[in-house]
């Protein structure tokens, strides 16, 4: 094959983007972009690829202000998603942005640590569901990004959130932080061992932390006794929905087939 060290890879109109059952694929995107290239990219999905590190490269920030669905199955040498660097003039942490991304899905991925860098985090307004599964490595849904002290996270638009088999995950954010959902209507545990306190307020938290007293981390830090009503109440009508969801299609199936 011809060496072409300036070739520019351009998709100016793609919209969606799915790699399946590829084993030995490392990286999706090429290091030199045309300038219009995935710009109007709307879904990424991949699904089996077990040798690919990270999902998305610096070469695709500034690119994916379109992107409103992520699914991301069964890669287990998976260790970030969003692959960040420095500027090197400045020494900054440069950042992706994803203002419409409403869906996200990781299942199955053995080495992933997290998902979100704070700094991509705090720019998911559209946000409404986020399903994490299967990941035995996970620690938390956020990574801390420098020496910000409280991080504020808004998810005006979150609805739901479901975790499942996560054996190491501990908390949303790894410290101090406030967060706010004011639509959220379900938030689903299933086999997280190790998330023992789903909420708190964070002020009460905060005092109670001050004076050393023994406690331990909660999942969440909503921002005040309102949220985190609003929080509690249709959790519990989602998990009695659940729990009698389940109780009835166990309870038909042993009469099927009994």
């Amino acid at each position: 094959m011809m060496n072409l060290p300036h070739l520019q890879v351009g998709f100016p109109s793609l919209e969606s983007l799915m790699i399946y059952d590829m084993p030995k694929l490392m990286t999706i995107w090429h290091r030199q972009l045309a300038p219009d290239s995935f710009r109007k990219l709307k879904k990424v999905e991949v699904l089996r690829c077990r040798s690919l590190i990270s999902i998305f490269a610096p070469s695709i920030m500034g690119r994916l202000n379109a992107l409103d669905t992520l699914e991301i199955e069964e890669c287990k040498s998976l260790q970030v998603v969003f692959e960040q660097t420095y500027d090197t003039s400045t020494t900054d942490l440069k950042t992706f942005e994803c203002p419409n991304l409403d869906f996200v899905v990781m299942h199955s991925c053995a080495s992933l640590k997290n998902i979100f860098p704070a700094s991509v985090a705090k720019g998911l307004q559209q946000l409404c569901h986020l399903h994490v599964e299967n990941c035995g490595l996970l620690e938390e849904i956020v990574a801390k990004e420098g020496v910000e002290t409280t991080p504020e996270f808004v998810f005006p638009n979150v609805i739901f959130l479901r975790f499942r088999n996560l054996p190491q995950l501990r908390s949303f954010y790894p410290g101090l932080h406030v967060s706010k959902w004011p639509l959220l209507k379900g938030l689903s545990f299933f086999a997280c061992g190790k998330v023992e306190i789903f909420a708190s307020e964070y002020s009460r938290w905060q005092e109670r932390r001050d004076s050393r007293t023994p406690i331990k981390q909660p999942f969440l830090l909503v921002d005040k006794v309102q949220n985190s009503l609003a929080l509690f109440a249709p959790v519990a009508k989602f998990l009695f929905i659940y729990f009698l969801y389940n109780f009835f299609i166990i309870k038909y199936l042993r009469f099927f087939f009994y």
